[in-house]
């Protein structure tokens, strides 16, 4: 079995922050991370838990993950899944990339608005950006006639 190689590795990161829900908001943001200057982010593993005290069969849950890649702000939905009518969750396999210096957002979506809790937790790696040679049109070289001879008579 080959191993995988990824020359641009720079070590794992792992983050997680608890979010307050406040009561009658029905989406509310956080910052999860900011991505170190001169690195990209990978978040490889994303887990999620909402607690709440509704006893109602419509407490649904959705987390949405922001980040920034080549300048664009995506939203990745994060699959979760209703336990019980007091708790959501979800544990997901992922690959969200963040560009450097710029901020991973979440975005928590319910339907339900008595307060509660979230937790957002993720794993990933910081790698090296890859620097990328800046091609340059160049003129054509001319072919001079000695050249066109060698190339037919060859």
């Amino acid at each position: 079995m080959a191993a995988i190689v990824r020359p641009f590795l720079q070590g794992p990161v792992q983050a997680a922050t608890i979010v307050a829900l406040a009561s009658g908001r029905e989406s509310t943001p956080a910052d999860l991370f900011t991505v170190p200057a001169g690195v990209r982010l990978v978040i490889e593993y994303v887990t999620f838990a909402c607690t709440a005290n509704v006893h109602d069969d419509h407490a649904v849950v959705r987390l949405r993950i922001g980040a920034t890649l080549r300048g664009a702000l995506v939203w990745h939905d994060v699959d979760t899944q209703s336990v019980s009518t007091d708790w959501s969750g979800a544990s997901q396999l992922v690959r969200i990339y963040a560009d450097p210096a710029t901020v991973v957002h979440a975005l928590i979506d319910r339907v339900f608005r008595p307060p509660s809790t979230a937790r957002i937790s993720f794993t990933g790696q910081l790698e090296a950006v890859p620097t990328v040679p800046v091609l340059t049109p160049t003129a054509p070289v001319p072919v001079t006639a000695a050249k066109r001879a060698r190339k037919r008579a060859g």
